[in-house]
């Protein structure tokens, strides 16, 4: 059946499969771009820095960290500056159309993890040297996101412990020789605030044991006159900071403690400070690029092959249906016959089978006779 319409259903898988062939020829083409970015553990295991901030030493959370910190960096404001640059969108149109303008641009950038700490991201434009330019830039400023991300981490921790060592250092300068604190010579707003917190709740616990007249209370009830003598000249002081944390921490016997508190906040700093010069010139190292974006060579969308696959497919679906129609949906002779027979008002009882000829040559001669007669005549 198929051999008596091969010719027929050539031309039809001919035609289809041709037919997309040139679609993909006429199709506006995509192109992708993509790297994959890897972040080694030891971004967020400094031992430098590891008493002062907490590592992350889990896979799965060192993987969700990465994650969280990739899609912090693609933020509204860098698809703007990306638009921008390469003119992907206007910004000129109003809130809505940006946005949906920003949305298309988000749905052609795919960022998804392919195991530990690597990820791949791939975007999608129609011009191979965008494609690439833009993957690059991607690259860049997600690797420039976790360079600043680490140095600002180390540098706040430095400064919060500059200003602690700035409060020992502010202690020591008012200690006497006795090692007993003097906040009264410091002539600071901050330490006398401190110091008259300290003696108001002294004074309320000696007041459950002892009467208000008691030598003890008496001292304390002094000193804190003297405090609040002293703070009624910052009174219009415009600096002063009441919270508890901008504080300095005081020690009423002995200044000892704070010594070694001091020293070991400076052990940590100087910590910090080696570290943060490290990471300055290091941090770069700990981020690796596994594959850098390249210039597409053959489009992702559409594909030659694909579309000439497809073509084939549905011809051999065209073809399947024309044998079936001419085979089964048209009438055939026998069909045919009856209906001429009913028009002539007869009816078709059937065919008599085809009996084949046989050539003349081969049916058998007859035999001669030979009679007496002529034999005689002969």
């Amino acid at each position: 059946m198929i051999w008596q319409h091969k010719m027929m259903i050539f031309i039809i898988l001919t035609v289809s499969t041709g037919f997309f062939i040139s679609l993909s020829l006429s199709l506006k083409k995509k192109y992708q771009s993509d790297f994959t970015i890897n972040i080694y553990s030891k971004y967020f295991n400094n031992p430098l820095t590891g008493q002062a901030i907490a590592g992350v030493y889990n896979l799965p959370e060192m993987r969700e960290t990465v994650k969280s910190m990739i899609f912090e960096s693609l933020n509204d404001d860098f698809y703007d500056e990306l638009a921008q640059e390469f003119d992907i969108y206007s910004m000129d149109g109003s809130e809505l159309e940006v946005a949906k303008s920003r949305s298309f641009l988000k749905d052609r950038l795919s960022v998804y993890s392919v195991g530990g700490s690597a990820f791949k991201a791939k975007f999608i434009d129609g011009d191979p040297f965008v494609a690439r330019d833009v993957a690059n830039k991607i690259l860049q400023h997600i690797i420039q996101h976790f360079i600043q991300s680490k140095i600002k981490t180390i540098t706040i921790t430095r400064e919060a412990m500059i200003k602690r060592l700035n409060s020992f250092k502010m202690i020591q300068k008012v200690g006497d020789q006795n090692g007993q604190t003097n906040p009264l010579a410091a002539k600071s707003p901050n330490i006398l605030l401190s110091e008259l917190k300290g003696l108001q709740g002294q004074i309320a616990a000696l007041k459950k044991q002892y009467n208000t007249i008691h030598p003890k209370i008496q001292r304390l009830i002094k000193r804190k006159n003297t405090v609040e003598g002293w703070l009624k000249e910052f009174k219009n002081f415009p600096k002063i900071n009441k919270s508890a944390d901008d504080l300095p921490v005081l020690f009423e016997h002995n200044n000892e403690e704070a010594v070694k508190l001091a020293a070991k906040l400076f052990s940590d700093y100087s910590n910090i400070n080696i570290a943060l010069e490290l990471e300055r010139k290091s941090v770069e190292d700990y981020i690796g690029v596994i594959r850098a974006p390249e210039l597409p060579i053959a489009p992702l969308w559409p594909q030659k092959r694909l579309f000439a696959s497809v073509g084939l497919l549905v011809g051999m679906i065209f073809a399947f249906l024309y044998v079936l129609i001419k085979e089964i949906m048209v009438p055939g002779e026998s069909e045919l016959i009856k209906t001429s027979a009913a028009q002539i008002g007869t009816e078709f009882l059937g065919t008599f089978p085809c009996i084949p000829l046989v050539s003349i040559s081969r049916r058998p001669t007859a035999p001669s006779i030979v009679s007496d007669q002529s034999i005689h005549h002969g």
